[in-house]
């Protein structure tokens, strides 16, 4: 039960591990699927999760679930060097049209990201290919 010394090799010493006791303690699983049911990379992706103890309710656990497994909306921020604020600006013009175009079509409403000069839509990178091909 005591400590082995373990070389860093960047620093060039000797540093102290975790104990083997500390080492095979492992954080309780995440409620909901068995890690065995599980393929090896998603109870890898869990088994990490669960180290972080972020979440510790089985309804917490399905939310987190449940928004992993979800496309990420379409987002795009513009150029801010300025250098290329003339082309910048051409170009967010028409895309503020497209926008428009869609959210009236599509009666959605997207939103703005001041704090990176960017636009979320709200549909996934499917969505809008499914959309252009009904069009």
């Amino acid at each position: 039960m005591g400590r082995k010394r373990v070389l860093n090799r960047r620093a060039g010493r000797r540093v102290r591990s975790r104990t083997a006791a500390a080492a095979a303690a492992t954080p309780p699983e995440p409620p909901s699927e068995e890690p065995s049911e599980l393929p090896a990379g998603r109870a890898l992706f869990r088994e990490y999760y669960a180290r972080q103890k972020l979440l510790s309710s089985a309804a917490d656990w399905q939310a987190f679930g449940q928004s992993m497994r979800s496309p990420l909306p379409i987002t795009f921020r513009r150029c801010g060097l300025p250098s290329r604020s003339a082309a910048s600006e051409a170009c967010w013009a028409e895309g503020q049209q497209l926008i428009r175009a869609f959210e009236e079509s599509s009666g959605r409403q997207g939103r703005a990201l001041p704090w990176c000069h960017g636009y979320q839509l709200p549909l996934s990178r499917l969505e809008l290919r499914s959309e252009a091909q009904a069009s």
